[in-house]
């Protein structure tokens, strides 16, 4: 039996971009933060170790998708919207709790989180939803609605398990998405609006976000409690000042940074290298929102531009709330900072999403040059 490619199923060429190699390098550092908020641990190696395995299936992951064409991509949106939709939803029967969570998969010693493997299928289909031939963007029924209603579904069950960080990150790119296609701000203030009941709903039911705005707003009446991961990351950044500590002697972030490799690596990074050695990873956050929206303004088909803003809104915005959160000016969340923080599903997400912002443009810039 044969099977054809030609048509909408074009075969992949394994591509490798300037923007994927800059990220893969950027990987490997992230490797060297993850060992300097670890190496002190009875098992140093353990964590760089696995997420070096993780950067090498992600190089895979990244050339495979970076030459994956559109149209292919299209067609197997349903394929994959459903399978990551169903993931979300069986994560809560038969995943496992950390940290009063409920969002992973555990198999062997391998965790895989669904909320983020579906954000580029989530941007993906919403895309597919606001870029439909017949319903402009600015129309409330035929456009607006049911672009929100596939956001509501799609977050309803991250929302259960709970993952308020993942809302946010989702939560930013419909909005990203909307916008820069067109769609009114008066619609997205009205839903704001709406959702300002339950957020005071969902304050009431799980008390810990309350007080995690109240430790925001004053730490140091918290300091052994919700106020805890805010003091140790201003200490980390006090600590490394200007130059850092180099790798290795970092005080806050080897005693008292709490999950130093994770959602706080930015200020453990700040404790070693200081204010000029991090201070690159926020000029690179706007090269690649500059770099992205360069790329969507080049595109002639109005899908693949969406999904470059969803995809370099979603990935910027993680990243600077990530920050945000390590500076103190944003309320303590789970987040992590995208192709430097351990996680294996983080990174494969980070760089399939990356893959498919090249597999997008690079496919406006071959049809150009036709």
């Amino acid at each position: 039996m044969h099977f054809h490619l030609n048509g909408p199923f074009s075969r992949p060429k394994p591509t490798l971009t300037p923007a994927g190699i800059f990220c893969l390098f950027l990987s490997l550092w992230g490797c060297v933060a993850i060992y300097n908020a670890t190496f002190h641990l009875s098992r140093a190696h353990w964590f760089v170790g696995r997420q070096l395995i993780w950067v090498a299936l992600g190089a895979a992951v990244l050339l495979f998708t970076s030459g994956t064409p559109p149209r292919t991509i299209r067609r197997l949106l349903p394929v994959l919207a459903a399978g990551s939709y169903a993931a979300l939803w069986l994560v809560l029967a038969f995943g496992i709790r950390i940290n009063g969570m409920r969002g992973w998969f555990s198999w062997q010693g391998v965790f895989v989180q669904p909320s983020e493997i579906g954000k580029p299928v989530f941007v993906l289909a919403l895309a597919t939803i606001l870029t439909r031939e017949g319903n402009p963007v600015g129309d409330w029924r035929r456009s607006y609605l049911p672009a929100l209603g596939v956001t509501a579904l799609w977050v309803l069950p991250i929302a259960l398990q709970p993952d308020f960080g993942a809302l946010l990150i989702y939560g930013i790119a419909f909005v990203a998405m909307y916008w820069a296609l067109g769609g009114k701000p008066a619609h997205v203030g009205a839903t704001a609006v709406g959702l300002v009941p339950l957020g005071l709903l969902v304050m009431s039911r799980y008390p810990y976000v309350g007080k995690r705005f109240a430790s925001f707003l004053n730490p140091g009446a918290y300091p052994d409690t919700s106020g805890w991961h805010i003091l140790q990351c201003q200490r980390a950044f006090a600590s490394g000042g200007g130059l850092g500590r180099s790798f290795e002697n970092g005080r806050w972030a080897q005693a008292y940074l709490p999950l130093g490799h994770s959602d706080s690596v930015f200020a453990s990074a700040a404790e070693a290298v200081g204010f000029v050695g991090v201070l690159p990873v926020v000029l690179l956050i706007l090269v690649w929102v500059v770099y992205g929206y360069r790329r969507a303004e080049t595109c002639d088909d109005r899908f693949a531009s969406a999904v470059i803003i969803g995809i370099v809104t979603m990935l910027a915005g993680q990243a600077l709330i990530h920050l945000s959160v390590n500076l103190g000016l944003f309320p303590p969340t789970g987040i992590t900072l995208p192709l430097i923080s351990y996680g294996g599903s983080s990174l494969i997400a980070t760089l399939v999403s990356v893959g498919i912002v090249e597999a997008m443009a690079r496919q406006s810039r071959t049809v150009d040059s036709e």
